[in-house]
């Protein structure tokens, strides 16, 4: 699959993860002086991890109560691998768009190979002090989004 072929391509950049109203932009570089830092940090999830979904498979759009099963179903799955899993949404700054997703620490492998699974097109990927989106069913190289600004 191509970029252009999955209508949410191109706003992956423009994310936020909410992890409970405390947002966290992945276009922007994490120091840790600042509040993206703690908020990563008081969920333990440094100092890198994925953000992965099971909603609206290869970005197209399906009924809310099927992204329900799905996530209920992905949840489940990592619940089996006994990852640390922190409840959180991603989507559009302006809260027009989020989807139901989970931060994960866990091999960045291992969540790409989920993530196939469940029919997505990337996953966010959290290392050092920035976001990365991997490409899991677009073929694309991953992308530094902090150099997106």
């Amino acid at each position: 699959m191509r970029p252009e072929e999955d209508p949410s391509w191109r706003n992956y950049a423009l994310a936020i993860i909410d992890f409970g109203n405390e947002l966290v932009p992945v276009a922007e570089r994490v120091s840790s002086t600042g509040k993206a830092f703690q908020i990563l940090e008081q969920h333990n999830l440094m100092p890198r991890f994925g953000v992965i979904t099971a909603c609206n498979p290869l970005g197209q759009t399906v009924d809310a109560r099927i992204n329900e099963a799905l996530s209920s179903q992905l949840r489940e799955r990592l619940q089996q691998l006994c990852v640390r899993v922190v409840p959180c949404s991603a989507g559009a700054v302006d809260g027009s768009h989020r989807e139901a997703s989970f931060a994960v620490v866990i091999p960045l492998r291992s969540l790409t190979d989920l993530a196939l699974k469940f029919r997505q097109s990337a996953v966010f990927w959290f290392e050092e002090d920035r976001f990365w989106l991997m490409p899991v069913a677009v073929q694309a190289q991953p992308v530094d989004l902090s150099s997106r600004m």
